[in-house]
Parts: structure tokens; sequence; C-alpha cells
């Protein structure tokens, strides 16, 4: 277990906010927030099972300003998290409703399925060229939960608190069946673990896909420490 010892407890979950993904991009977009904040948007096709999906992620920064170097028909890894953002009208201003964004940390192109294996560092071996690695698409958040909606009697989404870095993350996490038992008895303060992987659905009269974080394992931390609010860490915004 990730451990963390305080006061002569043991945390078993420490905080986490983990995507990663690899797959071929097939949609790149470049724009600014309305704040005047340059992104860039990247959709990526993942194949790493029974299903396909086409998760999209957002790039600001540093990051924003490599994901622009990438095309369309690109194979790549990326890893980054996931954050809740209030949606905005169509004046730009924020509403109460909320959307999950996945937020970009890094991106690379994706090397060759022997890179694992050897040190291609030879002029006449490259890392990229040849037999691609697999398909990959995961989750991992760990946090406090802040609240659970129960949407039917296999069915919930629980809303939990994630600390990176100097930020603090709220994120959506779906449940589904055996999940959603677990889920529907868990409180706020409750400190849970959920692995699983990002979903994708077209809404095809909506014109949009949605995305999901869906946990295909979950588990509630057995002896949570509740850590101090010393006021430096914020909550990410709404764009």
């Amino acid at each position: 277990l990730n451990c963390i010892v305080k006061g002569g407890f043991c945390m078993a979950f420490r905080s986490r906010n983990d995507l990663r993904v690899r797959g071929t991009i097939v949609f790149i977009r470049s724009g600014e927030t309305g704040a005047g904040v340059p992104f860039v948007n990247i959709r990526i096709v993942t194949d790493s099972g029974p299903r396909k999906d086409y998760p999209m992620f957002r790039f600001y920064g540093e990051s924003a300003a490599i994901a622009a170097k990438f095309e369309r028909g690109n194979r790549v890894l990326v890893t980054g998290h996931a954050s809740l953002r209030r949606k905005l009208d169509e004046n730009r201003q924020p509403t109460n409703g909320y959307q999950q964004l996945l937020i970009g940390d890094s991106i690379e192109m994706s090397k060759r399925e022997l890179s694992r294996y050897l040190n291609l560092t030879s002029d006449h071996m490259s890392e990229y060229d040849g037999g691609h690695m697999r398909d990959e698409n995961g989750a991992f958040v760990t946090g406090e939960v802040v609240h659970t909606y129960e949407i039917n009697d296999e069915t919930a989404i629980v809303t939990v608190l994630c600390e990176r870095s100097k930020n603090r993350d709220r994120v959506n996490i779906s449940c589904f069946k055996r999940q959603a038992e677990l889920a529907k008895t868990l409180k706020p303060g409750d400190v849970i673990a959920a692995a699983g992987l990002i979903q994708t659905k077209n809404m095809r009269e909506q014109r949009k896909i949605v995305q999901s974080l869906v946990a295909r394992d979950m588990a509630l931390d057995p002896n949570p420490v509740k850590k101090e609010n010393n006021g430096r860490k914020t909550e990410e915004k709404a764009d």
C-alpha cells in the first residue's frame, strides 16, 4: 500500500488523481478560455479492451505548447488528471452546473514495444519505429468523499476531493453494480481509492461526447487521517 504514517496511524491511501491513456490522436484544436488563457484540446481513440473510447484532454501552459506540435494520426501517451469545473453560459458566466474536464499534464510520442525490454540508443534502431505498444486507458483516484449521488439501484456517482501539489480537485467517479453497492455506504469524510478507466459515450442528438471516470475496483481506507487545511491549496476554477 501507499502508506503515510501520521500520529502513529497509517493512512493506507495517499491522495492521487492520475490518468494514463495511450492511443491515436483523432482531433486537435487550439483555443482560449473566457479569461483569455490559451489551451489545446486533443481527443484520442484508445482501444484497450472490449470497447473503444475517445477521451478529450485539455492542455494549458507549457504542456499546451508541446501538445500543439502533435498531429492527427500520431500515436501518443498522455498523463493527466480529472477536475470538475463550473459550466459556463452563452455569456461565458459560471452556472450552477459542473462538467468534468480531463487535464493533460504531459504528452509524448508512443514508443515501440521493444523499448520496454531494450535500451534502443543505437543510431540504427529507433525507439518509435516498429510495432506499437498496446493502447492503455487507466484512472486511479484516491481522496476524501464529498458526497454520493444515487442514480438508481445499480448506479451511483461519488464526488471525491483530491490534493495535487498546491491544488485541490473535485472528481466524479461513476460506480456500477458491485462498486455502486459500496458507494451507497460511503459518507462525507470517508477516504477511498478507486481504479478504473475513462469511458466515453457519443450523445449524437446533443452533438457531444460525454466522458466519465468509471470505477472497476474501489476500497474504503481503514485508517483515514484528517489533514489540516492550511489554506494554501486551492480548487481549480471554471474556465
